[in-house]
């Protein structure tokens, strides 16, 4: 999963291949949730979920001085809530399910600043976001 937003100072992105772009993406996701639900008759079970979240994460500026790209990594942790259902359409076969809404909150990137030219060389670099992901899921299962 990743997003890019222009990062350019003043007139912005142009569509030029050197456009500077603030990128984020998640690599990998987990959950550790719980969840409480009901049979609502003997072929459909809903429920709810909740827990914690971890997100494998990456943060790139891409061309920061007109060359180099920055990069940074972070482990982001948060929670999740979530409800699903399964729905029986043989006796071993079952569909699933599921809406999840995950909050990471706030986290900084900060940037190796070392390798770049020019007055960036050095600098402080950071960046801010706000991870929030909506996830759909759907599953066909086979029960032994």
């Amino acid at each position: 999963m990743s997003g890019r937003a222009c990062a350019e100072l003043g007139a912005g992105c142009s569509g030029l291949p050197r456009d500077s772009y603030a990128i984020g993406s998640v690599n990998w996701l987990a959950t550790v949730r719980g969840k409480a639900g009901f049979a609502v008759n003997p072929q459909l079970l809903i429920y709810a979920t909740g827990g914690a979240a971890f997100a494998g994460t990456r943060a790139t500026d891409t061309f920061i001085d007109g060359t180099h790209d920055i990069t940074a990594k972070a482990t982001s942790s948060g929670w999740v809530v979530g409800a699903g259902g399964e729905v029986k359409l043989a006796r071993q076969v079952s569909f699933g399910f599921e809406y999840l809404y995950a909050d990471f909150g706030n986290k900084s990137y900060a940037f190796d600043s070392s390798h770049l030219s020019g007055g960036f060389a050095g600098l402080p670099l950071a960046i801010d976001a706000h991870l929030k992901l909506n996830i759909v899921k759907a599953s066909l299962n086979y029960h032994f």
